[in-house]
């Protein structure tokens, strides 16, 4: 009597090389996509997914940590990133709150130019305690909007969202 263990290892094989395919493709697929455009016409991108929650500077993902629903914050924690916003309180001018050891402060109100709309946004800052700061543009209707990056020549980069809604959306 012949064994069937060899007939159907390779196909066993072959369908766990296809999940790792499609699982991999899937942490490559982030939920939110932000561009940086330099003078030279260099597109920077960082994105951040939700499944399984990451942040990726171009290719390079590194794994994240998003606030849960009975969180009073919107959040993303990452390595290279971090970001959290009240979900409901007001955010108005000179607001302040603390998450993750981090204090965002919202410094002023604008009106941003998205495409085929415009939309009511805050500017919110958040310096930590090695001194580098951050400038987030976070509307309740649209979401995180963009995001300066600081750079190692003191320079800051700008992102902006590159969809219809940028890391989520406040409640409604």
């Amino acid at each position: 009597m012949k064994s069937r263990i060899p007939a159907v290892l390779p196909l066993l094989l072959l369908l766990l090389l296809a999940a790792g395919i499609v699982s991999a493709g899937q942490r490559e697929s982030p939920d939110f996509v932000y561009a940086a455009y330099e003078a030279d016409g260099t597109v920077r991108k960082i994105s951040i997914g939700t499944k399984p929650p990451a942040v990726f500077i171009g290719h390079a993902g590194r794994a994240a940590t998003l606030c849960g629903k009975d969180e009073d914050v919107i959040c993303v924690k990452s390595l290279p990133f971090s970001f959290a916003v009240p979900k409901t309180a007001e955010l108005a001018v000179g607001n302040t709150w603390t998450h993750d050891g981090l204090t965002y402060s919202v410094v002023s109100t604008q009106e941003v130019r998205l495409p085929g709309r415009t939309a009511s946004a805050v500017v919110i800052s958040s310096c930590s305690a090695e001194g580098g700061c951050r400038s987030f543009v976070y509307s309740r209707a649209v979401g995180l909007v963009g995001f300066t990056v600081p750079t190692p020549d003191k320079k800051s980069h700008m992102y902006w969202i590159q969809g219809a809604s940028g890391f989520p959306v406040g409640p409604k």
